[in-house]
């Protein structure tokens, strides 16, 4: 439990940081102060939030790994054995 609550912790540390240097540095060369720093921090704590639901959620960070996840269980389940026994015929073609 630790662990984890340090992860959540540093993930939305991280995306706060991120997007506040961000944003001051979007001020700084654009020259509007108070502007992009605020969407930096909005910005941050969205991705912060985002980023803890992934992390929760178990759904990881890669592109696509949810449906992944989904083709390796529908494939597990493709390969599994079919039944034997007296009804055996009425079961083929069902995997």
């Amino acid at each position: 439990m630790l662990s984890l609550a340090l992860r959540l912790g540093t993930e939305i540390l991280a995306a706060l940081i991120v997007g506040t240097f961000g944003g001051v540095m979007l001020d700084s060369w654009l020259g509007t102060k108070p502007g992009f720093l605020i969407v930096g921090l909005i910005v941050g704590i969205g991705g912060g939030v985002a980023n803890i639901y992934r992390a929760v959620g178990g759904y990881g960070y890669a592109i696509g790994y949810r449906d992944a996840q989904e083709d390796s269980d529908h494939r597990q389940n493709a390969t599994a054995v079919p039944p034997a026994g007296p009804n055996a015929s009425e079961h083929k073609g069902e995997a």
